[in-house]
């Protein structure tokens, strides 16, 4: 595993969305993080048994991420961060 990773969970979304399987992406990592949400059902470990997750990719390169075993969870998360990259993006007025 990579030194920018926080464990195999994110390491395995991380090669899920950059195959072009991220099913939303948020943010520029350069003013707010980028997040790409990764949806489920997953059949291998090490993402067995998650519903999905999000990852975080930093200015600095690292990459963080978060599974979930509840879809509400992860929608209410997930919409949690939707806000905040709004608030948080420059506008463009």
């Amino acid at each position: 595993m990579s030194d920018k990773f926080d464990g195999p969970e994110t390491e395995a979304m991380y090669e899920i969305s950059m195959n072009g399987f991220a099913d939303e992406s948020i943010g520029d990592v350069e003013t707010t993080n980028a997040y790409d949400l990764v949806m489920g059902p997953f059949d291998k470990p090490p993402l067995k048994g998650y519903v999905g997750g999000i990852i975080e990719h930093t200015s600095q390169g690292f990459i963080h991420g978060e599974v979930f075993k509840s879809k509400k969870a992860l929608t209410k998360k997930w919409k949690a961060i939707e806000k905040s990259v709004e608030e948080d993006s420059p506008s463009e007025d």
